[in-house]
């Protein structure tokens, strides 16, 4: 490609995001099934129910409805984005970051008080964090706090046996030269976590904090080969031992709402893992189906990718493909299994997070 010339290089940049976002057509690799639309299904109870097999779809009295996993996040329109878009001299690394933070397993009839995770995000390098979705924040006790600098999120958060999040977009100079190394760092009340920044790349890792909380946190490079990716987040519970179902958000790379994905887990009589299910756009129309393994941590060495994982956090790994039954892509994660009274617990179920990216010729980002 032409480098694009000063004052149109930040132009170039978002065409690349946009072709991430499966928006345009960039190449013959791209996939467009998914539509993007400002606002999300009126139903989401149909959704649902045509994602998750019948035989999940009751849930115990006084239970929160099994899905509201499919509650859209709050969109956030940042200044900052406008502020990034005039800097024409500038052509910027893109990283995509997710992170939830609470009570991940939340099923549980222990009674704890709030949990307190006001606190911030924010880097020591060059750039700017933009905010693009908050996650179940709750009006009037959740909030953004004035922003003071453009390297920095601040916010006030509670949280009572649910979970709390953001999704930002990092926008790094490229070709900055540092005598040490940047980090990002996560600080609340509760812990603190420190990230190189170019690790952001690829970030898939969760902290427990302590018996009841913890901090997941994603992210990928945006980047401007023609391969569209994104992340993936709900809900992933356990009905029994060995099988259950999970329903979620497909989101594209700057966090916006693309589709939704559910199914069911299970272990067949061989003793082999399992998990299949069906993705389909916000607005419910079938796009393709979903197949692979699942597993947990401490039984096959996968901890080895995640040394700050436990055994009540697990993997998923498989791949989806288009209504035509042609594998188009990729998609892994992580889940953190709710708590033994599940079945009968009032409240959330355990909570999985992942990537998903369309199969191209260069997959080496993940």
């Amino acid at each position: 490609m032409k480098k694009p010339t000063t004052g149109a290089t930040l132009k170039a940049a978002f065409a690349f995001l946009a072709c991430a976002l499966w928006i345009t057509g960039c190449s013959e690799n791209t996939l467009q099934p998914l539509s993007a639309h400002d606002s999300g299904p009126t139903d989401l109870s149909k959704i649902a129910d045509q994602l998750v097999p019948e035989k999940y779809r009751d849930s115990s009295p006084g239970a929160r409805p099994y899905w509201e996993a499919l509650q859209q996040d709050e969109m956030i329109d940042d200044p900052l984005l406008a502020d990034v878009l005039a800097a024409s001299d500038s052509v910027f690394d893109v990283f995509s970051v997710r992170i939830i933070w609470g009570t991940l397993n939340s099923a549980t009839t222990v009674i704890s008080p709030p949990t307190n995770w006001s606190g911030g995000v924010g880097m020591n390098a060059a750039g700017f964090i933009a905010v693009r979705a908050l996650i179940d924040f709750e009006p009037g006790q959740d909030a953004l706090l004035p922003r003071e600098f453009p390297t920095l999120v601040r916010w006030r958060s509670i949280t009572n046996h649910d979970i709390d999040g953001i999704h930002i977009l990092i926008f790094h100079p490229k070709n900055v030269v540092y005598i040490v190394a940047p980090d990002l760092t996560f600080k609340t009340e509760q812990a603190t976590i420190v990230v190189p920044l170019f690790s952001l790349a690829k970030l898939d890792t969760v902290v427990r904090v302590d018996e009841h909380n913890a901090i997941a946190m994603q992210a990928h490079k945006v980047t401007d080969r023609d391969c569209p990716h994104g992340l993936l987040g709900g809900h992933w519970t356990f009905k029994s031992m060995n099988s259950g179902h999970f329903l979620g958000k497909w989101i594209s790379a700057d966090g916006q709402l693309m589709g939704f994905l559910g199914g069911e887990f299970g272990e067949n009589d061989g003793g082999t893992k399992f998990f299949r299910g069906k993705w389909v756009d916000v607005e419910g129309v079938f796009q393709g189906r979903l197949r692979g393994r699942w597993g947990f941590h401490d039984s096959d060495g996968s901890s080895l990718d995640c040394p700050t994982c436990d055994d009540s956090i697990g993997w998923f790994s498989g791949q989806f493909t288009g209504a035509d039954g042609t594998v188009r892509g990729s998609m892994k994660g992580r889940f953190v299994r709710q708590g033994g009274d599940a079945i009968i617990s009032p409240h959330p179920p355990g909570t999985f997070f992942g990537r998903w990216k369309v199969i191209c010729v260069d997959n080496s980002d993940g």
